[in-house]
């Protein structure tokens, strides 16, 4: 079972998401791919807009005492990327933003999966309960939007109605 929320966030917004990040356990942020084996640790989720376009927005969480259960798939001899099937992580796709709009981002995380002989596999429950308390203090920081199917952030909201620009899917 997987559970998702989608999300319009300013760049500004990621300080207050940070901050429940922080909040919510020794977390750490790994980026969405690395050139080795080793995952990439970065020190925030927070995208300033000089580098939107030039970094990956996708990173992922991961309690710090589950690292070693951290998995990677090797998708060329030089880019390996998190398997966010079998590792305790939630993959947090951030929104790009431009002049004219934001792009949905999105938290996503798999708490069970069927392993390749028909078993179910459920993830560790310290990893289950901070993925649910993490979603559920994020969904009281933001304001869901029933027309967008997604929460949104203060500033989002602000910069959609001064400038006019759009909220758009991925």
């Amino acid at each position: 079972m997987a559970h998702q929320m989608n999300l319009f966030l300013h760049p500004h917004d990621y300080v207050c998401v940070q901050q429940i990040i922080n909040d919510s356990s020794n977390v750490s942020i790994l980026a969405g791919s690395s050139p080795t084996r080793k995952a990439v640790e970065l020190p925030t989720i927070v995208l300033d807009e000089s580098e939107m376009g030039a970094v990956d927005v996708t990173v992922y969480l991961v309690l710090q005492n589950s690292l070693n259960s951290v998995q990677l798939l090797e998708c060329s001899p030089k880019k390996w990327t998190i398997d966010v099937t079998r590792s305790p992580v939630v993959e947090f796709t951030r929104c790009y933003m431009d002049d004219s709009l934001i792009r949905r981002g999105r938290l996503y995380a798999i708490r069970d999966y069927i392993a390749p002989d028909g078993s179910r596999i459920s993830k560790p429950a310290i990893f289950t309960d901070w993925q649910t308390t993490l979603f559920r203090r994020l969904k009281s920081l933001l304001r869901w939007d029933p027309v967008l199917s997604a929460y949104c952030g203060r500033k989002a909201e602000e910069w959609r109605r001064q400038t006019h620009g759009r909220f758009v899917e991925m």
